[in-house]
């Protein structure tokens, strides 16, 4: 199994204190973040920064069902472009449009020796290839952030949330990432 398939591989580092351990992705999860980062900033910096506006409606397509409508749903974002590539690529409706796809083997190597691929880890990795993919996904990500920043604030968390973590209060919890301005 590869790391696209087995993202959760970081739990096996955590110390076993309790009987069950619950791993819970504020984003998406407690948040109803997810969507509006994809669509709203996400998607649109994707289709800017890697210049792919002649095949926006498919790569908005492609990028929706891979990070909100499938299996893929939460997985770390840098996974997801290449998965997003890797459909986009399939697509035969695309040929008509003469789009070439740069190549994208350093970003799947890159993640693929990655146990959790990280931005400072991917600036590791432009480093040592200057690959312009790679170049480009850490200005995707980098302007992604600023968008998130600006546009994602004054989310409450999804109905019934508290009751169900004192329900799960007995556990050991391990809580991902707080987008911080969702309590402002």
């Amino acid at each position: 199994m590869n790391r696209l398939e087995k993202p959760m591989e970081m739990t096996e580092q955590y110390n076993k204190r309790k009987r069950f351990l619950v791993c819970i992705n504020l984003e998406g999860s407690i948040f109803n973040t997810l969507e509006i980062q994809w669509k709203e900033c996400l998607i649109p910096t994707l289709i800017k920064c890697f210049e792919l506006q002649p095949i926006a409606k498919y790569v908005r397509e492609e990028a929706e069902k891979m990070s909100l409508y499938s299996k893929n749903r939460g997985l770390n974002r840098f996974m997801l472009l290449y998965l997003i590539f890797e459909a986009l690529e399939k697509r035969p409706e695309l040929n008509r449009y003469y789009f070439n796809f740069t190549s994208t083997r350093h970003l799947k190597a890159w993640i693929m020796a990655e146990n959790f691929p990280t931005l400072k880890s991917l600036e590791e990795a432009f480093d040592k290839t200057s690959d312009t993919v790679i170049e480009r996904a850490l200005l995707w990500s980098h302007e992604a952030d600023r968008s998130i920043q600006e546009l994602i604030y004054g989310m409450m968390p999804f109905p019934h949330v508290s009751k169900s973590l004192r329900k799960i209060k007995h556990l050991q919890i391990l809580l991902w990432y707080l987008p911080m301005r969702c309590m402002i």
